[in-house]
């Protein structure tokens, strides 16, 4: 609802389809250009080589029909054209992220499929060490938080995590 100073109701908004992502999430190719979410592709046994295969025939015919009509439409070069952060997207695997991105369900199976590069899960001693110390950091704040909490009487993390599921 919006409201002016009184309180007064003056407007009532429905955000039930409403989509509030960044701006970038718009930037990439149509992922229903195959009738079909790149996610379900790749859980429903595809491999992602076909994905991409099947996806990118129609990538290429959509973008260059796109680029036409913003040409046609935007005749004083004032209007930005969507196409080219579009096709910058594609060819940059950023469609990929973002499309991981957009939708939870699809993270683990994009990711896995269109993201993963070979040697990433194996973590280097420099990053072991930045690891283990950003653990030992959120252990002592913990602690501090599990302190404050005894001393207002309110039990620790866990009982406070408990209280909050409860609410």
């Amino acid at each position: 609802m919006i409201v002016d100073e009184n309180l007064d109701i003056k407007a009532v908004v429905d955000f039930e389809f409403w989509n509030a992502l960044p701006a970038q999430f718009a930037h990439g190719p149509l992922w229903w250009l195959t009738s079909l979410r790149p996610d379900e592709w790749i859980d429903s046994g595809f491999d992602f080589g076909a994905l991409r295969s099947r996806l990118e025939p129609h990538v290429e015919q959509f973008l260059p029909v796109m680029e036409k009509v913003e040409k046609e439409k935007a005749t004083d070069g004032s209007v930005a054209l969507l196409s080219v952060p579009m096709r910058d997207s594609w060819i940059s695997g950023r469609f990929w992220f973002n499309l991981a991105m957009d939708d939870s369900w699809t993270i683990d199976a994009v990711y896995w499929a269109a993201l993963h590069k070979p040697g990433d899960e194996v973590l280097d001693e420099a990053m072991e060490d930045e690891l283990k110390a950003f653990y030992d950091m959120k252990m002592k704040q913990l602690a501090a938080f599990n302190a404050e909490c005894k001393e207002r009487g309110i039990g620790d993390a866990g009982h406070v995590r408990n209280w909050i599921m409860i609410v």
